[in-house]
This record gives C-alpha cells, sequence and structure tokens, in this order.
C-alpha cells in the first residue's frame, strides 16, 4: 500500500475523500498522485464555503477552478485534476451520496501523446563503463562499495527489466544463485512474480554481499542495496536523479525527466541484427519492454 503524505483535508468531503483513496489503495490504483489533485478540490470548497451536498455542484467547481488556473496549469496537470474528482463523484454516487455524476459530460484538455525514450546502445554502454571506471578508482572502503552497489543496482534494473521500487525491496532470500531465479514480492496491483536471471546478475549480487560483509560486516539481510554507512535503504528517487545526472554529465541523452514511467526503467528493443525499434503492445498509450542483458 502507498503512503500519503499529510494532506489535511478539511471540507465536508474530507471523510469520504480518505474513504475513496483508501478503497483504491486496497485495489491496487496509485493513490499519491490522485490524493494531491483531490486536496485543490477540498481546499476550493474550503474557500467556497461548501457545507453538504445539497449545495455541491460538481461541474461549477470545475469550471471556477478552470478559470482560475487559466495559464497556470498545464493541460495533462487539469486532466489528472479532472480525473481524480470524476472518481471521486462516481464512488459517491455508488454509495449514495449524489444521484448521478454530473462530470460524466464535462470536457478533459486532451493529453499530448506520452512518447518513451529509447537509449541505444552506445548510450547504456558510455553509462555502465562509466560506473565501472568509478569502482575501478575507487581507494576507499566506502567509496569502493557505493560504486559496487550502484553498478550492481542499475545493471539488476537493466538485465531483468525491474521498478526501481522493486529492485529497492529485493532481499538475499527472494534469489535463488543454483535455480537463477528472482522472486519479486508485490508491487503494482499487488502482484508478485518469479524471473529467470541470468549467471551475471547471480554474481554482480554475490559480489555485493561479499564485499559489503568483509568491508563492514553489514550482513545480507534486509535488503541488497543499503546506503552506508547508516545502512538506510536506497530511496527511488536518488536512483532517478542519479542516472538522469551521470546521463547528462556524459553527453549520452536529452534531459530525462523521472526515471521510473508505467514502463519498466534501463531498457529498450532490440532486433536481432541490433537496430532499435519501438512495437506498441497495445494500439494506443502502453508499450512492452523486453530486458536485454548487458555485459
Amino acid at each position: 500500500m502507498e503512503k500519503l503524505p499529510p494532506l489535511d483535508y478539511q471540507s465536508f468531503l474530507a471523510e469520504a475523500i480518505r474513504d475513496y483513496l483508501d478503497y483504491l489503495d486496497h485495489l491496487g490504483f496509485a493513490i499519491v498522485w490522485r490524493a494531491y489533485a483531490l486536496r485543490h478540490i477540498d481546499r476550493f470548497l474550503v474557500d467556497h464555503p461548501t457545507y453538504g451536498f445539497d449545495q455541491f455542484d460538481p461541474r461549477w467547481v470545475m469550471t471556477q477552478l478552470l478559470d482560475h488556473s487559466q495559464g497556470q496549469v498545464k493541460a495533462e496537470t487539469w486532466r489528472l485534476w479532472r480525473q481524480a474528482f470524476d472518481g471521486l463523484c462516481r464512488y459517491l454516487v455508488r454509495c449514495g451520496g449524489m444521484k448521478e455524476n454530473p462530470l460524466a459530460a464535462f470536457p478533459s484538455p486532451r493529453p499530448q501523446p506520452y512518447r518513451p525514450y529509447v537509449f541505444s546502445p552506445q548510450q547504456l554502454a558510455r553509462f555502465f563503463d562509466s560506473l565501472k571506471q568509478q569502482a575501478a578508482q575507487a581507494r576507499q572502503p566506502l567509496t569502493l562499495y557505493r560504486a559496487h552497489c550502484r553498478y550492481t543496482l542499475y545493471h539488476l534494473l537493466y538485465a531483468c527489466g525491474l521498478r526501481v521500487s522493486e529492485a529497492l525491496r529485493l532481499a538475499p532470500t527472494d534469489y535463488s544463485a543454483s535455480q537463477g531465479t528472482l522472486y519479486i514480492g508485490p508491487s503494482k496491483f499487488h502482484k508478485d512474480r518469479l524471473i529467470p536471471i541470468g549467471p551475471k546478475v547471480v554474481s554482480h549480487l554475490e559480489h555485493l554481499l561479499a564485499l559489503r560483509q568483509r568491508l563492514f560486516a553489514v550482513p545480507g539481510e534486509p535488503s541488497f542495496f543499503l546506503a552506508l554507512p547508516h545502512a538506510q535503504p536506497y530511496r527511488r528517487g536518488w536512483v532517478s536523479a542519479y542516472f538522469r545526472q551521470l546521463l547528462q554529465r556524459l553527453g549520452a541523452g536529452r534531459r530525462l525527466r523521472n526515471l521510473e514511467r508505467e514502463q519498466p526503467p534501463l531498457t529498450l528493443f532490440l532486433h536481432r541484427q541490433s537496430s532499435l525499434r519501438v512495437e506498441p503492445a497495445h494500439q494506443h498509450r502502453c508499450y512492452r519492454y523486453l530486458p536485454l542483458c548487458w555485459d
């Protein structure tokens, strides 16, 4: 379940919003962005006193928000606000708080199609070569460990097509070196899976654990990837930020946004003759990504 920030809803819909987010969370839907979007609705209802459903007009609320935010909010942000509010209204209809959803026919800005950025083998070669060079040049034990930890983490993401959050939750008990498998605990939609891993991935993981034990006497549990000396788990935001910064410093990519989108990071399509191709998994928005192990 996702951890919600303390948003302190104050309108008459505060309890309904919390119940709605809890309902979605149990179904496995992302709720953090919805929580932030609904905070704008909640603040508007507080600033324009609305004390009950008899005074509540969702279409008027959205119209006023659109007028007040004209030119200040991007179309994609406005679309997310509208989507979150529409979902809340549909939930209220099911719960009996409203007779109908007036937002069903409310227009929404057309979003720009998302085009994933596909890294070339040359770009990724420069990235991994840089990580290897950092490990080779490290002289202090802590610097050496951190360099190997970064390389192992990004190689694991690339070779197995994992989400960043999935990799950061991995523990030594989640993989079998003899069977060449890796167990991914429940993540998106609370689903788990067992995936095959190659000998190079096993070798990197074993080497990282042995290095950490030898240099700092830190046991393997509970996680593969710990930020020493405080033994804190790596943060997802840092993993994404470091990936972007290193690629930009190497001049190996455009200005990138968040690493972890709907697709697994560090993956790309390669034709048998090594020519790049991107193939839609569905007709419109979703893309299927196939991981490729990088030596």
